[in-house]
C-alpha cells in the first residue's frame, strides 16, 4: 500500500504525459536495494510513502490561488512534520522543502508562510524530544543515544571522524557504486538530480531533495551501525535522489527537442546498470527472511512452550523475539526502553552498566529468561543464568550471530542495596548510571573510565557481582560529596575493587591529598581501600587518581565517623 502511494506521488509530480511519469515511477522502483529495504518490513517503506505525499503538498503549496494558500501551506507543514519524525535521517529535507514553500507564497507574508510551514515541524520533534524526556529521561531517541558516533563515551574526536569517514566510504560504494552498478550509472542520477534542481519548473523541489538527500547522508555516517542490515540507512538518500532523478525527467520532457534521447537514455542506463544486482538482492532477501524464520521465530515460539510461562525476557536485539512469544521484554540494548533507566546509554558503556540498572529494578519486574548472542552478551548468561536451550542457523546473513541461546535467569548474584546502604552517609555505585548522574560524576575523556565486571566474594563471605571503572595509569575519576562534615569531623570512604595486583591510589579534595592503596586479597575476593577524610564541604569533588598501575573502581561508600 505504501509503494503503491508513492508512486501515486510521483506520477502526479511527473504527469500527465504517461512515459515520463511511468520512467519516474521505474526510477524509484528500479534501484534492487532500495527495494531490498521497502519490502524488508522495517519503516522505510512507509516513511517513502510520506516523503511522496508531503513532496506534492509542497508543490501543491506554491500553485493554489492566494486565498488558499495559508491552508494549503499548513496541509503541506503537516506533512513534512510527519516526514521529519518519521525517519530522523528526513529532518534535514523536511526543512529545504519549508523554506521551499516560503520561497513560493507568492503575494502572502514570507515570514508566515514560514511559519506555517515550520512551525509543525518544530511541535512535532519538540513535542517527541519532550515525551523521550519524560518517559525516559533522555531528550535524544533511544537509537540515537545508542548508535551515534557523538554519544560515545569512550571516543576521541579524532576515533569519531575516522569512523564517520569510513561509514561515508562504505555507503558510497556499496550504496551508490555497487547498488547503481558503476560509475556511469551514477553520474547519470546524479546528471538527473540535478538537471531538476536548475530547470524553473523543478527547481523548487528538485534543489530540496538534493539538499535533503545530502544532509541524510550527512546524518547516516554519524551511525555506527550505517554499514550493517544491508545498508538501510542509505535508503532516504536513496530514494530523494531518484525523486528529484524523476522530476529531472519531467523537467526535460518541458523540452523535449533540446533534450532529445539524453534524458531518458540516462534513465533507462540507470535501470539497466541496477538490474543485475536484482538477484543480488532478491537471494539475500529470501536468505535474511530464512534466518529470522529459523533463529528468531523459532527462540520466540520455543519461549512461548516454557513451563512456567517467562513473566519479561531479556533480549540483546529484540528482532521479532517479543512480538512471536508474546511476551513482556526489557532490549538490553535500550531501543525498547524500560521506564525512566538509561538502557540505552547503559549499553553504550559496557555490559556491567546494563546489569546494575537490572538490580534497580523490583526482583519481580526482573527478566526471568534470557534470550542473547553470547558472543554479544559475555559472561552474562555465566552470571546469572542456566542454559536451557540454544537455536543455532547455518548461512547467517542478517541474525548478529548464528547462536541464540535462550537461559533461565538467577539474579541472586545482584547486591541488596537497602543492605549496603545501611548506616551510611552515602553509596556511589559506579557503573551504575544512576547512581553517577546524581553525584555528578566525571570520567576520563577519551579512552578512559571503562566499565567491567566480576562476581567475588565480599567480607560477609558472599559470592556478590558488581561493576567497576578501570583507571589506566595518570587517569582520575571524581565525584562530588553529596553532605557536608565540618572541621570537628571525619568521613571514611570505602573503596571497593577488584584489581590485581594492589594498586596505589591517590585521594585529593579541597587542595589536600592522602595516598590509599586499593586492590584484592586474591583473585576471587573483593578488595577495598579506607580512607580518613576531614573538613568536607558538601559538593565538594573527590578525586581519584590511579598513582601507579591500573586500578578497577566499583562501590564507595561514605560514612561519619565520631572523633576519637
Amino acid at each position: 500500500m505504501c509503494l503503491f502511494d508513492l508512486t501515486g506521488s510521483v506520477a502526479k509530480l511527473t504527469g500527465p504525459r504517461p512515459w515520463v511519469s511511468g520512467l519516474a515511477c521505474a526510477l524509484v522502483l528500479g534501484v534492487p536495494l532500495l527495494d531490498w529495504t521497502l519490502v524488508s518490513g522495517m519503516e522505510a517503506a512507509f516513511v517513502s510513502a510520506l516523503i511522496g505525499r508531503a513532496v506534492v503538498a509542497v508543490e501543491r503549496a506554491t500553485q493554489l490561488e492566494p486565498h488558499l494558500r495559508d491552508a494549503g501551506q499548513l496541509r503541506a507543514g503537516v506533512w513534512l512534520a510527519a516526514v521529519a519524525v518519521g525517519r530522523p535521517e528526513c529532518i534535514g529535507l523536511a526543512a529545504a522543502l519549508a523554506i521551499a514553500i516560503a520561497h513560493g507564497a507568492g503575494s502572502r507574508s514570507l515570514w508566515r508562510s514560514l511559519a506555517r510551514a515550520t512551525l509543525p515541524i518544530v511541535f512535532a520533534v519538540g513535542g517527541l524530544m519532550i515525551v523521550n524526556a519524560v518517559a525516559t529521561g533522555e531528550a535524544s531517541a533511544s537509537g540515537a543515544v545508542r548508535k551515534l558516533v557523538t554519544h560515545d563515551p569512550y571516543w576521541s574526536p579524532a576515533d569519531a571522524a575516522l569512523a564517520v569517514a569510513v561509514n561515508a566510504l562504505r555507503l558510497y560504494t556499496v550504496g551508490f557504486e555497487v547498488a547503481l552498478g558503476g560509475t556511469a550509472s551514477v553520474v547519470a542520477l546524479a546528471g538527473l538530480a540535478i538537471g531538476s534542481a536548475l530547470a524553473r519548473s523543478t527547481r523548487r523541489l528538485g534543489l530540496p531533495l538534493i539538499l535533503g538527500a545530502i544532509a541524510s547522508f550527512v546524518l547516516v555516517t554519524l551511525n555506527k551501525t550505517a554499514p550493517f542490515q544491508n545498508l538501510r540507512y542509505i535508503a532516504p538518500t536513496l530514494l530523494m535522489l531518484l525523486v528529484a532523478a524523476g522530476l529531472g525527467v519531467r523537467a526535460a520532457a518541458l523540452k523535449w527537442r533540446r533534450a532529445g534521447l539524453l534524458v531518458p537514455g540516462a534513465a533507462a542506463l540507470i535501470l539497466a546498470c541496477a538490474a543485475p544486482e536484482l538477484a543480488v538482492q532478491t537471494d539475500h532477501y529470501a536468505r535474511s527472511a530464512r534466518n529470522i524464520d529459523e533463529q528468531q521465530v523459532e527462540v520466540g515460539e520455543r519461549i512461548a512452550r516454557m513451563d512456567p510461562l517467562p513473566r519479561r525476557v531479556f533480549v540483546g536485539d529484540a528482532g521479532a523475539i517479543s512480538y512471536v512469544s508474546d511476551r513482556p521484554a526489557l532490549d538490553g540494548l535500550g531501543l525498547g526502553g524500560f521506564r525512566d533507566l538509561p538502557f540505552a546509554r547503559a549499553s553504550v558503556h559496557g555490559i556491567g552498566a546494563v546489569v546494575e540498572l537490572i538490580e534497580r529494578l523490583d526482583p519481580k519486574d526482573r527478566p526471568d529468561v534470557l534470550a542473547i548472542y553470547d558472543a554479544w552478551w559475555p559472561d552474562l548468561g555465566k552470571h546469572f543464568g542456566e542454559r536451557a536451550f540454544s537455536v543455532r542457523i547455518e548461512d547467517n546473513v542478517m541474525c548478529a550471530d548464528p547462536e541464540k541461546v535462550v537461559y533461565r535467569a538467577d539474579w541472586s548474584l545482584l547486591e541488596d542495596r537497602a543492605t549496603l546502604e545501611n548506616g551510611a552517609l552515602f553509596r556511589l555505585d559506579i557503573g551504575d548510571l544512576v547512581d553517577e548522574k546524581w553525584f555528578g560524576v566525571e570520567l576520563p575523556r577519551p579512552h578512559g573510565g571503562y566499565v567491567t565486571q566480576a562476581a567475588l566474594v565480599d567480607s560477609s563471605g558472599r559470592r556478590r557481582y558488581d561493576a567497576q571503572r578501570l583507571l589506566a595509569e595518570g587517569q582520575s575519576l571524581s565525584f562530588a560529596i553529596p553532605h557536608e562534615i565540618g572541621a570537628n569531623g571525619t568521613m571514611t570512604l570505602s573503596i571497593q575493587s577488584s584489581s590485581q595486583p594492589e594498586t596505589p591510589l591517590r585521594i585529593e579534595w579541597a587542595g589536600r591529598s592522602t595516598d590509599a592503596t586499593v586492590g584484592a586479597h586474591d583473585d576471587a575476593s573483593w578488595g577495598q581501600a579506607t580512607v580518613v577524610l576531614q573538613d568536607v564541604r558538601a559538593g565538594e569533588r573527590i578525586v581519584l587518581t590511579a598513582a601507579q598501575g591500573s586500578v578497577e573502581i566499583g562501590a564507595i561508600t561514605g560514612a561519619k565517623v565520631p572523633l576519637q
